[in-house]
């Protein structure tokens, strides 16, 4: 039936980009093949239904048209990349990733949809389980296969979770909950195309490594960074019970 097809398509793109991490964890890939095995499993997301077709942005609906793909493409890579460039310390991506799938959890039910609720708290589950071991100092590591499947399920499951019918999508919402990583990785890209290096270079300039910078250990640095996530994703969820943007 055609209301499974998004979820196989998402089952697929799960196991492709945790594929394409192994594979960088075991042979350490360049950074245009990532991105081009990225691109392939983005637009198999978006070619069975991940798609932004509308923004509603503070009661006005933007459509997109030919846009769509795009954008619906470009979202889903900077998701995926956003979570994997933020894996710099003990616990910070699975701590994360645990608050973005719970608050994305809570905002797909407030919307009705049920399914993408189901996996958005059962990879919450299993982020917060894996924290166990992870919780600095770590004895076991997401590497780059869990990271980006971290980040593409966040993204194709913020976009089904904030489906407002025909309307188009709520982003605001899903935006202020992938706040922190996103803006991490805008800066990022910024930094470096400013100083004229590869957007695929690495660097020791993110959040965390500032916090490091300042004094703080890797337990200070994740409770810091986990105040400032659950603060964004509390206001976000706060938005909808008034229906306000604002």
């Amino acid at each position: 039936p055609a209301k499974v097809i998004p979820y196989l398509a998402l089952l697929t793109a799960m196991i492709g980009i945790w594929l394409i991490g192994l594979a960088d964890d075991i042979w350490d890939l360049r950074g245009r093949q990532k991105l081009a095995g990225q691109i392939v499993i983005a637009l198999i997301l978006v070619a069975a239904g991940f798609k932004v077709r509308h923004l509603v942005f503070f009661g006005m609906v933007i459509d997109l048209g030919i846009l769509t793909v795009p954008v619906s493409l470009l979202w889903l890579l900077f998701t995926t990349n956003a979570l994997n460039l933020i894996d710099g310390a003990d616990g910070l991506c699975s701590t994360l990733g645990a608050i973005i799938c719970g608050a994305l959890g809570v905002l797909a039910s407030v919307n009705g949809h049920f399914a993408e609720a189901a996996i958005a708290f059962a990879l919450c589950g299993a982020l917060l389980g894996f924290l166990v071991f992870n919780f600095p100092p770590a004895s076991i590591f997401l590497g780059d296969s869990g990271s980006l499947l971290i980040g593409m399920v966040v993204g194709a499951l913020s976009i089904r979770c904030s489906l407002k019918g025909p309307a188009g999508v709520a982003f605001l919402a899903p935006l202020a909950i992938l706040f922190l990583p996103l803006l991490d990785s805008a800066m990022a890209i910024l930094r470096r195309k400013l100083t004229g290096r590869s957007i695929y270079t690495t660097d020791r300039a993110h959040l965390h490594h500032t916090l490091r910078n300042k004094g703080l250990g890797d337990r200070g640095l994740l409770l810091v960074i986990t105040l400032l996530s659950l603060i964004t994703a509390a206001g976000a969820l706060a938005s909808q019970a008034p229906g306000r943007d604002w």
